[in-house]
């Protein structure tokens, strides 16, 4: 008896974690869906994505393209635009408890290997028209709103959360965390390997130097570069 129910209770947590309902009917169409579409190659695979996936989503605008290998959890909390490219092997995890985990915007790019992560508490949403890189990560623990025509480089880390770490005394893994949100408006360039830590605001038209670590609010129209990044001009 204790290993049927260790049997159940595992597989409601896949089905809470990863389908994101409890209802077979739910867990046998992702199942079947991602196992035969999901790592089909070429345009056969795209084109059938674009049809099948749809009753996955929350929303799913028209003409979206999902690459090969993209891992999907709790799609029925995720949006995402029409015209928009999510490419090969990109991670969409929307574990939160909101019903607006993961929002992506109409005609937008996240090429390969990029991680979008809501985190449990919070939320990413991206807006219009943003290009994301490869390689980069973008956990919204505190949530994260990126606005309208952004561009991201590659291997860029957005995480809005941070640990505590002020005793001594405890494993800093036992002292929690904090989530305070990040928010980068419209028009923002971040260069590549930029690491942009919670709490910050970035505003409209800025541009940070790749490899900057940006610590504090940066003004709109800024130039900022560096670790930590400082405003070094402002466009003309």
């Amino acid at each position: 008896m204790n290993g049927n129910n260790e049997t159940i209770s595992g597989l409601r947590q896949y089905q809470e974690r990863v389908v994101g309902t409890h209802g077979l009917i739910d867990l046998v169409k992702y199942e079947i869906t991602i196992s035969l579409l999901g790592q089909m190659p070429g345009g056969g695979g795209i084109l059938l994505r674009k049809k099948l996936y749809k009753g996955l989503f929350k929303e799913m605008g028209e003409n979206v393209t999902i690459g090969r290998g993209v891992a999907i959890r709790r799609p029925s909390r995720i949006s995402i635009g029409a015209n928009t490219l999510i490419d090969d092997l990109c991670i969409l995890d929307s574990k939160t408890s909101r019903k607006d985990g993961i929002t992506i915007g109409k005609n937008c790019i996240i090429l390969h290997n990029t991680r979008v992560s809501s985190g449990y508490e919070g939320y990413v949403s991206v807006g219009d028209g943003s290009e994301i890189n490869a390689y980069c990560l973008l956990s919204g623990n505190g949530g994260l709103d990126i606005g309208k025509n952004v561009l991201i480089g590659g291997y860029t880390s957005v995480t809005a959360a941070n640990h505590i770490f002020s005793s001594k005394d405890k494993l800093i893994k036992h002292q929690g965390s904090t989530s305070k949100g990040i928010s980068i408006e419209d028009d923002v360039w971040l260069g590549t390997g930029v690491r942009v830590l919670d709490g910050v605001r970035i505003s409209k038209g800025a541009v940070i130097g790749a490899g900057a670590v940006v610590t504090k609010d940066i003004p709109r129209y800024a130039v900022a570069a560096g670790v930590p990044a400082k405003v070094i001009k402002y466009r003309e």
